[in-house]
């Protein structure tokens, strides 16, 4: 994989600053292309909640146990219901 920096996409400045255009050619010489704006999860393409959780869980396993990870996901699915932070704060803290 090769990175090709581009100064037209520089140029399109802060509003558009992860834009990513992406070439792929094949083996028998075929060329692919796609430009994509605005990444995935940005405001102008917002994550579904069911994105979101699915993405917690892909992050915070690598760096948490699987009970852990449930036991934070519940958590926070019912931070209303909480009576006391402390329980968050200590979900949330390295062991």
């Amino acid at each position: 994989m090769e990175v090709v920096p581009d100064p037209e996409l520089d140029r399109l400045g802060a509003e558009l600053r992860h834009v990513v255009v992406v070439e792929v050619r094949t083996v028998n010489g075929k060329t692919f292309s796609r430009r994509v704006d605005t990444a995935k999860g940005s405001d102008r393409r917002p994550m579904s909640t069911h994105e979101v959780i699915e993405k917690f869980r892909l992050l915070s396993g690598k760096v948490l146990s699987s009970d852990r990870v449930v036991e934070l996901e519940n958590t926070v699915r019912c931070l209303e219901d909480l009576a006391d932070v402390k329980k968050l704060g200590a979900l949330l803290a390295h062991h």
